[in-house]
């Protein structure tokens, strides 16, 4: 298992604010603003070097992506990823369900949440 940061962020700005919350290494590896200014782009570079981490293909790697708009669940779907909608911003559960989000939850804490992350069983 390999986890990975995908982000709209500078990748200097995403280590300094994740650096300060506690949780920069944790991700091994990302994609960045600096990578592509397109989210899907961004987050197929990260899904490439997560599968490189690996030794593996990208088409043999299960890629899931959190978000909380439309826009990262539609990016999740271009790079064949499951998506889920964490309605934390503006967004409802009901609006991520309706544009695709593979699951969606009201928050983190949600005890669906985990259970959505590992995927079918």
């Amino acid at each position: 298992t390999a986890v990975g940061l995908g982000t709209g962020n500078l990748r200097q700005g995403a280590e300094t604010k994740l650096r300060a919350a506690g949780v920069w290494e944790r991700f091994a590896f990302g994609g960045f603003a600096c990578d592509d200014d397109d989210r899907a782009t961004l987050l197929g570079v990260a899904a490439a070097r997560g599968a490189a981490s690996l030794s593996a293909r990208p088409s043999d790697c299960r890629v899931v992506v959190i978000g909380d708009t439309p826009r990262d669940i539609a990016a999740a779907q271009a790079i064949g990823a499951s998506s889920v909608g964490v309605a934390t911003s503006r967004y409802s559960v009901a609006a991520l369900r309706a544009c695709g989000a593979t699951h969606a939850v009201a928050d983190m804490t949600s005890p669906t949440f985990l259970p959505a992350l590992a995927g079918p069983r």
